[in-house]
């Protein structure tokens, strides 16, 4: 996940010391975030004897990589000089030729990446392709941890095919995330709204449940001053009750709508009126763990790679119930909202002596926010990329 701060690129030809680099390229990748899913956000700097030639980032999905744009922008300036990529180069054809081939071609004599690429038609190909053609090649693996959780979905849908899973909620102190007449909206501080916000633009998308959408009738798109990127826009509703008023529908700007139902909703009147509306209707069968596994692999699929689950209760029960959150987080208010007020996830019985595979991983006390993670993640914090 990103961090949302002043461009620390230098100008061209500027002096850059080689502390200075990682940041340079985590902000040049960020440039593309939300444009170039499934693919991995890239940076790309070129340099000779401590001077910025050009730099270069992944723009869009079937565009050029980052590292054939900057060497596009350096021209015959890039003889000689030192490539600094955020990952591995690609050493495969796929929608655009290798970046390989046009590294050595372009003559550049040395190249330093920070990340090892997890995808295995990549790994490790690029430095014993450029070895062999001259090219001298240095990963710094100290820095490698920075980078991944940069792309943290790219990680991990390369490694299992589905997207990687948030749980997002908002809470009262007691655990409730609405009062006892159901109303969520104005639980959560300026500074949490923000937050959120940031979150859903670091996500391909974001789901909740028809319930959800009933009670508050979201928008679910990121809003707030610039251009950020729009992420898909997921709501399961299994008997198409979404109504054609519903905000979510007319919201602008937004990403586009997925509604999750059951096989047989699929073919009725209410699911050509949705998609009359723009809506695409996305069927999935079963329920429980089987039904969430089957409509991840079928986000995968479509090339989403991070998911946002937002709630509500019911939604988040059935992820924590499957185990299928690779991080939550919980922002609490200082309110008390009683026995009568939704819980935060609707659990069923639950015993104390239950296991749960989640350990507190950070919290941040001005946004009341709480971090959790998996005991098998890959990462011990993802806090600092937060506001």
């Amino acid at each position: 996940m990103s961090r949302r701060i002043e461009s620390r690129v230098a100008g061209l030809g500027s002096r850059v010391t080689p502390e200075a680099i990682p940041d340079i390229l985590i902000d040049l990748a960020s440039k593309g975030r939300g444009r170039v899913a499934p693919n991995p956000m890239v940076g790309a700097l070129i340099e000779l004897s401590g001077r910025i030639i050009t730099t270069g980032f992944h723009r869009e999905f079937g565009g050029p990589h980052a590292e054939r744009a900057a060497l596009a922008a350096a021209g015959a300036r890039a003889r000689g000089a030192t490539l600094h990529s955020s990952l591995e180069p690609c050493a495969h054809q796929g929608k655009t030729p290798p970046c390989t081939t046009a590294i050595i071609e372009a003559g550049i004599k040395r190249v330093v990446f920070y990340s090892r690429d997890p995808n295995p038609k990549v790994r490790g190909k690029a430095a014993r392709l450029l070895a062999k053609a001259g090219v001298r090649c240095e990963f710094r693996a100290d820095d490698e941890p920075r980078f991944r959780l940069l792309n943290f979905g790219y990680d991990h849908w390369i490694r299992t095919r589905r997207p990687f899973v948030t749980l997002k909620a908002c809470a009262s102190l007691d655990g409730r995330i609405a009062d006892f007449t159901g109303r969520a909206n104005g639980l959560g501080n300026a500074r949490q709204q923000h937050a959120v916000h940031l979150a859903r633009a670091e996500h391909d998308a974001v789901l909740v449940g028809i319930g959800t959408v009933l009670k508050d009738d979201p928008r679910l798109n990121v809003r707030g001053p610039g251009s950020a990127p729009q992420p898909a826009r997921i709501v399961l509703d299994r008997e198409l009750r979404l109504p054609l008023s519903a905000r979510i529908l007319s919201a602008t700007p937004a990403g586009p709508l997925i509604v999750v139902c059951d096989p047989a909703s699929a073919r009725g009147r209410e699911a050509r009126a949705l998609a009359a509306c723009g809506a695409r209707l996305l069927p999935v069968a079963g329920r429980g763990r089987p039904f969430l596994r089957a409509l991840l692999s079928a986000l995968g699929e479509a090339g989403i790679t991070s998911l946002l689950v937002e709630g509500g209760a019911t939604v988040l029960g059935e992820f924590l119930n499957a185990s299928l959150g690779d991080l939550l987080l919980l922002y609490q208010m200082p309110v008390f909202l009683g026995e009568h007020g939704v819980p935060l996830a609707k659990l069923g019985k639950s015993r104390l002596t239950r296991k749960w595979d989640w350990r507190f991983a950070n919290s941040i006390t001005g946004y009341g926010y709480l971090e959790l993670l998996p005991s098998g993640s890959p990462f011990s914090s993802v806090s600092e990329f937060y506001p």
